[in-house]
């Protein structure tokens, strides 16, 4: 995650109070929120860590007073590696937070309540966010685009970011190593329970599992569709299938709603490119939908998600697209040459003048290359199967020489860019690298970016939908993930009473690395019955049993299955 955070203290009468205004700058939207935390400020920094946002802003003009001192040496200590500003107290100004709150923010898709609007700390806080995205990304947002959420402290368990590792929910010292190796080695909770495809599935689990849910109502409806994926496999794995062939929708709704000041090449391309993964995660869309109406499913939660995927503004936004673009190659063979060409040919024909006569250019420059191509392999290497031209996107079209002997091999000195690996040798000529197709790609390029842009003014209005759809495919993936973990392993649907007992009860972690030699333990406590004493030798496992109930309890609170024979938990202690 790429998450930008400015922080303001507040001071006389709001002396204890913070106010954070986050920006993730891959998922284009804005986290608001307002609280009373401690002088280690605990509150604070779990929230940094949940959302690896260690781009940090904070006021550097109380300096004399120590209280932004304080709160610099804080952060630094805690997140040595990260990037921490400080920007002048007169840029902090509600009253220019609440006017772009209002421009920006777009009221379908945000969740603000009225109280937001006096949130002086918050509304600060995002009047520096925005000056500051402006002035090191050079971005502006369209009025009215803008998806800003306000955060709560009060509906989910807040976990100590010291007790992650302590408990082996995640590695917080570096999560980025940590999320490649738990695949292998599933060490931490994390790892255990991921078995999402997506990653705004993954996004999803990790959120829950650091800030697990404290609503039963939401965690009894997320447990009555895990039960309805356990107990229908082809439609669990289904629904994976399809949701590995999603694109990231963050990436295309941050290019419907952001503008630049510049126009390149790359930023064409990049244009294309989204405009293309949004008709391939549009037919996904479709997809799920059509699974989960056939399946006749009867979790809430799973009917909601439909409902949401059934919006006929999906068909306008698909109609708006399959007007300018050419869906046929799209699900060809994926090689350079063709990547290259799906972006060249995404726009249909006949639409843009300048667009058709580069395309015919490009055309008679990929047969002559074709044609220097088979010239100089017939002339140098008398047609030897082994030799063929190719093409990348690093290097254009060059030779590849197929062998087991490629340090041997003598390249006729009429090429050069000789590259030799242990089966290949790749290498160029002149004659190739005079067709200058880079040119002509940049001229189909621009010429398509102004059709695309052209659409995504049309789809302007239609935008808030990608955010629900973006909801729903991580939803489903983070209920069939879970759901495959569930359907792995041994494991209950805990319910909600008024005590913790737990039956033959099992260490995620452990569990998972080893079943069979995983020692089961009971759990019991009750309102009459809160305090227990463990007791036994060094190396007993007294550690391992106490964490072991830490984890099951958040397991239960996500709304998972976990590894025991029977659970109940304490709802009422969540209110």
């Amino acid at each position: 995650m790429e998450f930008i955070t400015v922080i303001m203290e507040g001071r006389g009468s709001y002396e204890g109070q913070i106010g954070i205004a986050m920006h993730d700058v891959k998922h284009q939207e804005i986290n608001l929120c307002e609280f009373v935390d401690s002088k280690e400020y605990t509150t604070l920094k779990t929230m940094i860590n949940v959302h690896e946002a260690y781009d940090i802003v904070i006021q550097n003009g109380n300096e004399d007073r120590g209280s932004t001192k304080l709160l610099g040496e804080a952060l630094m200590t805690a997140f040595p590696d990260a990037s921490l500003q400080s920007i002048s107290t007169k840029y902090f100004k509600a009253e220019r937070g609440e006017r772009q709150l209002h421009s920006l923010m777009n009221a379908e898709v945000s969740t603000v309540s009225e109280g937001c609007f006096r949130r002086s700390l918050a509304l600060g806080a995002l009047a520096v966010l925005l000056k500051y995205i402006h002035e090191t990304r050079c971005v502006f947002f369209r009025v009215k685009s803008l998806r800003i959420k306000e955060m709560g402290v009060n509906d989910t368990c807040m976990i100590d970011f010291v007790s992650w590792e302590s408990l082996e929910i995640v590695d917080s010292d570096d999560a980025s190593k940590a999320r490649k190796c738990q695949m292998k080695q599933k060490r931490t909770l994390l790892a255990v329970l991921n078995h999402t495809v997506t990653k705004n599935g993954f996004r999803v689990l990790r959120s829950n599992v650091l800030q697990p849910s404290t609503d039963v109502a939401v965690i009894e409806s997320r447990q009555e569709a895990i039960e309805e994926l356990v107990a229908k496999p082809q439609l669990r794995e289904k629904l994976r299938h399809t949701l590995s062939n999603a694109f990231d929708l963050d990436r295309v709704i941050a290019m419907c709603i952001q503008t630049s000041s510049s126009w390149t090449v790359r930023e064409s391309e990049a244009k294309i490119n989204q405009i293309i993964n949004l008709v391939q995660t549009l037919k996904v869309v479709q997809t799920i939908r059509e699974l989960l109406e056939s399946a006749r499913v009867k979790s809430t939660l799973l009917n909601d998600k439909i409902e949401f995927l059934k919006d006929p503004t999906f068909d306008q936004m698909m109609t708006i697209l399959l007007d300018k673009i050419d869906d046929s190659l799209l699900d060809a063979k994926k090689n350079s040459l063709h990547l290259q060409n799906t972006k060249c040919y995404a726009i249909k024909n006949h639409v843009a003048v300048q667009l058709d006569l580069a395309r015919q250019t490009y055309e008679e420059l990929i047969d002559n290359v074709k044609e220097t191509g088979a010239r100089e392999i017939a002339e140098h290497f008398h047609n030897n199967s082994s030799v063929r031209l190719s093409f990348s996107h690093a290097r254009g079209f060059h030779y590849t020489f197929v062998t087991r002997e490629a340090e041997r091999i003598t390249i006729p000195r009429h090429f050069l860019e000789v590259f030799r690996n242990r089966t290949t040798v790749t290498f160029n000529s002149r004659s190739v690298i005079a067709y200058r197709l880079e040119q002509v790609v940049a001229e189909m390029f621009l010429a398509s970016d102004v059709i695309v842009c052209d659409m995504i003014d049309e789809m302007q209005p239609l935008i808030p939908i990608l955010y629900y759809a973006m909801d729903a495919l991580s939803t489903i993936d983070f209920l069939c993930g879970l759901a495959v973990y569930s359907h792995l392993r041994d494991t209950c649907r805990p319910s909600f009473g008024q005590s913790f007992s737990i039956s033959q009860g099992r260490h995620p972690i452990l569990d998972w690395a080893d079943t069979e030699k995983t020692i089961t333990n009971d759990t019991c406590l009750t309102r009459d019955r809160r305090f227990g004493i463990i007791t036994g030798p060094n190396m007993a496992g007294k550690s391992t049993y106490l964490k072991q109930a830490a984890l099951l309890s958040i397991m239960a609170q996500m709304g998972c299955f976990i590894p025991a024979n029977y659970a109940t938990m304490p709802g009422s202690y969540f209110e």
